[in-house]
């Protein structure tokens, strides 16, 4: 029921119709004439060389939009610069697989972290902002496992703007560096999940809930609305 809640909300976006001009402009975009960049990163000239300018812009999605935390890794001018935005062609999910870390988890199969993953038909929000090459080396060493790709997106409050390339970071399922970053089979950190949703609540009540309803659990299907309802939901099992 909560999942067909969720694509009926979506359905009912204005960005979610395939004959919204703005979607149409968006997938105009072309994606491949932007490189990418597989971690471990370590060279960003190309990254500068191809934008032309002296500042990049990221898409963030998850704990980066909590203040506090942001705060850590980013200049006090990059944050003056955050916005609330979506990105087209991806859900979001906590499929990103971090089994040493710093938070408490409640089982052991608690290693979930919020990550992308490629949806045609996603539309999922976040904040953007301008980043030095002194704020993407503090990211770099922040975000491990985490590939660096171009994606497409547009401010929240869309109206009378244009989609743009933005850069984010998206842990592949693919090895990289002979590890695994992502699993199918974990659970959200709680404390990390409510830390990334606080985050989200700084922008408003409905910016909050799209953030909710645009989650996933590792599995990609399961709605991150369930597990707020039952957090003993185990995918680890």
């Amino acid at each position: 029921m909560i999942a067909a809640l969720f694509f009926l909300a979506a359905a009912l976006h204005p960005l979610s119709e395939p004959d919204n001009p703005i979607v149409k402009a968006s997938k105009e975009i072309r994606l491949d004439s932007f490189p990418c960049f597989a971690y471990p990163i370590s060279d960003l000239d190309p990254l500068f060389e191809a934008l032309g300018k002296k500042t990049v812009t990221i898409f963030a999605y998850g704990s980066l939009l909590n203040e506090k935390s942001a705060a850590k890794s980013l200049s006090i001018q990059a944050l003056r610069t955050y916005r609330p935005a979506l990105v087209f062609g991806y859900s979001r999910t906590f499929d990103r697989h971090v089994p040493k870390t710093k938070w408490k988890k409640e089982r052991p199969g608690d290693t979930g972290m919020l990550n992308l993953f490629e949806n045609s038909n996603g539309l999922t929000n976040g904040v953007i902002f301008e980043a030095t090459r002194k704020d993407l080396h503090s990211l770099l060493a922040r975000e491990q496992g985490y590939d660096l790709v171009p994606v497409v997106v547009i401010p929240w409050e869309y109206q009378g703007k244009k989609p743009q390339i933005a850069y984010t970071f998206i842990a592949s399922s693919q090895l990289r560096g002979g590890i695994h970053y992502t699993s199918e089979k974990i659970n959200p950190v709680p404390a990390y999940a409510k830390l990334s949703q606080k985050g989200a609540l700084r922008f408003g009540a409905d910016y909050m809930q799209f953030w909710i309803d645009s989650t996933y659990l590792s599995d990609r299907k399961t709605p991150y609305a369930e597990w707020l309802k039952n957090p003993a939901i185990d995918l680890s099992q």
